[in-house]
Parts: structure tokens; sequence; C-alpha cells
């Protein structure tokens, strides 16, 4: 890449995403780019005060039933363990808005184009399994499914 700047780097980022999907993802006035992928929300959110992006989606609502949500809270935890099922992410609820989010935060510098490109693919497999377990009851096998087709993102993007 030929910028120093974390910003920089995000825009460039954005442009291969562009890119490869043909689509064109416009960065807003909050220095962020949202986008779907199948059903699966994901906002690209650039912060200035510490040049990371900020990879994030609500995945699922959190269950009216006590138990139901207890049992769900539980996973999400568990799966947050030493982030073993997540993939470096974190699942994380919010009890106001009775949302559960699926996020992620990297440093811009330390990402190629490449390694961006792979980190959003991953992230929306993940998002995806997580989506499907807040869908379900909690009974699903726990973690995600290491046979997941490996699609590209173009395959299952729109904006």
């Amino acid at each position: 890449m030929n910028t120093t700047s974390s910003q920089g780097i995000f825009t460039q980022l954005i442009a291969a995403l562009t890119r490869q999907t043909g689509i064109d993802l416009p960065i807003d006035e909050n220095d962020s780019c949202t986008l779907a992928f199948d059903d699966i929300p994901v906002t690209l959110q650039y912060f200035r005060t510490d040049g990371r992006i900020l990879f994030y989606g609500v995945i699922g609502e959190i269950p009216p039933d006590p138990a139901t949500r207890q049992a769900l809270y539980t996973r999400l935890l568990e799966a947050n363990f030493l982030f073993h099922k997540t993939g470096g992410a974190t699942l994380a609820v919010n009890e106001a808005a009775g949302l559960v989010t699926f996020q992620q935060a990297e440093l811009a510098l330390a990402l190629s184009e490449t390694d961006f490109l792979n980190l959003l693919e991953s992230w929306v497999q993940l998002a995806s399994y997580w989506r499907g377990v807040c869908l379900t009851d909690t009974s699903a096998p726990p973690g995600p499914d290491s046979n997941a087709e490996n699609q590209t993102a173009s395959a299952w993007m729109r904006v």
C-alpha cells in the first residue's frame, strides 16, 4: 500500500472490497460503510482515535423466554472464552435494544488488502453461524461448522 495513514488504508481496504464485489461502497461522514452478505448486515467503522476498524453486526434478538435467554447467554459466554468459537470476535448483547451483536476490532495498519478480505469473509461466516444459533433453540451443536463452504464475498453480498 502506498499510504501510511490508517485512515488512508481504511479507504484502500474499502476500495479493494469494491473491486472484488463490483459494488460501489461509499464511506459516510462517520467513517463507516454498511453492507449485507445474504441476511448478515455488517458495518465497517473506522475509528480515527486509535486507527482501528470495527466489524459490527446485529445477528439476533434476545429471546423473551427466561430459560431460553439464559441458555443463549451461556452459549455466548462459552463461545467468547478465549475466543475459541468466535475467531477472535466477540458476541455481545444490548439488553436495552434486545439485540445480540457480533463484533471484531482490528488495527487498520496491520491489514493488507488480502488480510482484510479474508477477515471479512471469515467474520461473515461466523456471524452467519451465530445468527443461526440465535434463531434456533440452544440445543444446536456448539461452535461453527468447520466444513462450511468457502464462498467468495461477491457470491453472497448485497448493499
